[in-house]
């Protein structure tokens, strides 16, 4: 019998599958930033509060630069978009896994079940409407 692996807290999880999809692409944590940023998925601004120097982030550009992930700009190259459509494109099969094992009429229910939820936090502002998540308030994205 195959070993399963043992459950884990959700936000975990996630961390887990962040840190997995960039040590795929081998990007560093800076590089990882460097790279969403680069390709317009957030202003660079939006990742201030994560602690990097400004010689960090230039190094880790400067990284991506050699690496044909983005031009001398700092904008993302067609390998640079390519390389972080790879990156996240895995978690997003990982996390419609579950999805699809539901019954079409089980998915709706779930999805109408849970939305007043996700409108709620959506509209609490807690979350900012430019944020690295990829998510916002209604009409943002």
């Amino acid at each position: 019998m195959r070993d399963r692996p043992r459950a884990q807290p959700r936000a975990l999880g996630l961390a887990r599958v962040q840190v997995s999809r960039e040590a795929r692409a081998c990007l560093d944590p800076t590089e990882a930033l460097v790279s969403f940023a680069a390709v317009g998925a957030a202003p660079e601004e939006a990742f201030a509060s994560r602690g990097w120097s400004e010689e960090e982030w230039a190094a880790a550009r400067e990284r991506l630069v050699t690496r044909g992930w983005l031009d001398v700009q700092g904008g993302a190259t067609e390998r640079g978009r390519a390389g972080r459509e790879e990156v996240e494109r895995r978690p997003d099969e990982l996390a419609a896994a579950p999805w699809r094992t539901l019954a079409p009429q089980d998915a709706g229910t779930l999805a109408r079940l849970t939305m007043p939820v996700v409108q709620a936090v959506v509209a609490s502002g807690m979350l900012p409407a430019q944020n690295t998540l990829g998510i916002g308030a209604a009409g943002t994205r």
